[in-house]
């Protein structure tokens, strides 16, 4: 058990070190005047938006407090926000609140997010978001 304790403690703490550098970086370099973010491949190749297109931006803008540009830059990215949250929080209380982690992964709302996103990358790209 002291063993099983102590690995979930080193995964968390290598978890968040990774979260705080990959904040830290987004936040002091700019995704659209820096060449180290890598560019949307889908987007070179057939010159459409992904769901994801701008999402680099939009991280930038945010941890800068910029909301309007990371709208702009990706709109359901700022969107998705409080339902990653959800998401995050259902996660982490998975094995204390089961009724509350099904209830989020239910297929119902798995199925409706993949709805949002697909109805996202056609409208973008139909009316230019």
């Amino acid at each position: 058990m002291a063993v099983d304790v102590r690995r979930r403690v080193i995964m968390v703490c290598a978890a968040a070190v990774i979260f705080i550098v990959a904040a830290w970086f987004y936040f002091s370099f700019d995704p659209a005047s820096t060449h180290l973010f890598p560019k949307c491949l889908f987007l070179q190749v057939t010159g459409f938006k992904c769901p994801g297109c701008g999402s680099q931006r939009a991280v930038h803008a945010i941890l800068n407090g910029d909301m309007v540009t990371a709208w702009r830059m990706n709109a359901f990215l700022v969107a998705a926000i409080p339902v990653i949250a959800v998401m995050l929080v259902a996660e982490l209380m998975r094995t204390r609140n089961r009724a509350f982690y099904k209830s989020v992964n239910s297929r119902v709302v798995v199925l409706s997010v993949l709805f949002l996103i697909v109805m996202w990358w056609v409208l973008r790209n139909i009316i230019g978001c």
